[in-house]
């Protein structure tokens, strides 16, 4: 018994020597060009995944042999891994100046994983190595095999912003006619606009704020609409204020005879089991998916969690109404013609206010909005005045909807450079831009559809307004309690 048990380990020692030394031929075969001896030896079937200073993908890469290449491929030699050189095959082929590298092992690896990042402080992605490279071929071969444009590295940028950040020109230029997110901000809440101009790319800077001014002039423009639509009816329940959620779906806080509750459109108005509270009016999702709620009734700012838990952020405020959530995740909140003194507050995690305006300075607020650069913007409904808060805490009148006196705003929205809100006796809707707080009111005749067919979905309007997550929809309600659908046409 002891016997065999000597010939069995002598037996797996003989061969693990064995395949060491074939690997010792293929290594040294590979090295020295040797193509015709490295392929037998691959065909063979000794394990390929090894590494003496590199792996034999990598040599074979940097040795030009593109068949031997190819046959590691067919006989399933890993892309992927790294070994103890910190990069792998797949990362590796990237730096060759023959694309048929790349090509191949997209071909051949049924595994290729497109969106590998390194593992290092950075965590950039193949395209944004491509991008860094300045390589735009490679940079389509990874976009042609389903690579994200928008899958982040460890500090939250995403390709445009990283090639911004590290000036490579051409491959800005060539990202910009994808559908890429301009406005994205990293974790420090820094766009590609804000890396070019801080390291002083001025030519990235210039066609940044070049797409930027074609986005706004493309964007969800009066002009551009062509598209609306009845959605359906929410009666008997009338809107307070809509959002949509991150599958899209329409979630609305309206009287019922049980007090306020959210509800939740698919076709039809549906009770949502959110939160047992009556009194929600404004409500915000945040960047982890938490709804958090205003309670008009209560006086507290209540957060619903994504597992269903429901807790309150804060408590003892005077007629809460109105909610915004900034690019931090910071919770602001509009308190209606309290009787306090503030009118809108910042909400910390751990229940404190801070006063952020008094109602003095921004009276009869609702509605509240920040923009790209977290900008706050607050709607007025006694007088449809539109106030504009800085970061830092500096207040001015913006903008104001004309001859409002009550029935002003109650909600606003923001989307690629415009605010809109709907105000008025008969309510109607208004775009106004936020670079220039001009207003311009939105009618069938500007739309350029049939007056007679449409306009009566474009007056006599509720105060509900929201945008889609990709800001080309808008939804609105109107005081038959419809909700009517506002989208961007093809252009002509």
């Amino acid at each position: 018994m002891k016997l065999s048990k000597i010939i069995i380990f002598i037996t797996l020692i003989s061969a693990l020597h064995a395949q060491a030394d074939d690997q010792d031929l293929l290594y040294d075969a590979i090295k020295s060009k040797q193509s015709q001896s490295a392929i037998q030896l691959i065909q063979s079937g000794i394990d390929l995944n090894f590494e003496f200073q590199y792996s034999p993908l990598i040599l074979a890469m940097q040795t030009q042999q593109v068949d031997v290449f190819t046959e590691l491929l067919k006989q399933g030699a890993d892309i992927n891994t790294r070994y103890s050189f910190p990069v792998s095959a797949i990362a590796f082929s990237l730096h060759q100046s023959d694309d048929q590298y790349l090509k191949l092992i997209l071909t051949f690896s049924k595994n290729a994983d497109v969106d590998q990042a390194d593992p290092n402080d950075y965590g950039h992605t193949l395209l944004m190595k491509a991008g860094l490279l300045g390589d735009i071929s490679k940079f389509e071969i990874l976009l042609a095999h389903g690579a994200d444009l928008s899958k982040p590295d460890n500090f939250k940028d995403q390709v445009l912003g990283v090639v911004a950040y590290k000036g490579q020109v051409d491959m800005v230029k060539h990202i910009l006619t994808k559908e890429v997110d301009i406005h994205h901000k990293n974790r420090r809440g820094n766009t590609a606009l804000n890396h070019a101009t801080s390291q002083g790319h001025l030519d990235i800077v210039n066609l940044l704020e070049a797409k930027l001014a074609e986005n706004k002039q493309n964007a969800l423009s009066p002009h551009n609409f062509q598209d609306i639509e009845h959605q359906g009816t929410f009666a008997p329940f009338k809107p307070d204020h809509i959002q949509v959620d991150k599958q899209g779906k329409i979630l609305a806080s309206a009287p019922s005879t049980k007090g306020m509750f959210l509800s939740f459109w698919e076709g039809d108005s549906n009770e949502y089991p959110i939160a047992e509270s009556v009194g929600i009016v404004g409500f915000e999702f945040n960047s982890q998916g938490d709804l958090i709620m205003a309670d008009f009734v209560a006086g507290s700012v209540l957060k619903r969690d994504s597992k269903g838990n429901v807790s309150v952020l804060a408590d003892q405020l005077n007629r809460v109404t109105g909610l915004a959530i900034n690019s931090k995740d910071e919770v602001f909140a509009a308190m209606f013609n309290g009787s306090n003194n503030h009118s809108i507050v910042q909400i910390f995690p751990d229940g404190t206010i801070k006063k952020v305006a008094k109602k003095i300075q921004v009276r009869g607020v609702i509605g509240l909005i920040f923009d790209d650069s977290d900008n706050l913007y607050a709607g007025s409904w006694d007088s449809g005045t539109i106030y504009k808060i800085t970061p830092k805490g500096k207040i001015s009148v913006f903008s104001k909807i004309p001859n409002i006196q009550g029935n002003g705003i109650n909600q606003i929205t923001y989307g690629q450079g415009f605010l809109y809100t709907s105000a008025g006796t008969p309510r109607k809707l208004y775009r106004i831009d936020a670079s220039t707080g001009e207003v311009e009111t939105v009618t069938a005749k500007l739309l350029g559809l049939n007056e007679d067919a449409n306009q009566d979905l474009l007056t006599d309007l509720s105060g509900a307004i929201t945008l889609s997550n990709d800001g080309k929809t808008l939804y609105y309600t109107n005081a038959q309690q419809a909700l009517v659908k506002l989208s961007v046409g093809d252009k002509d």
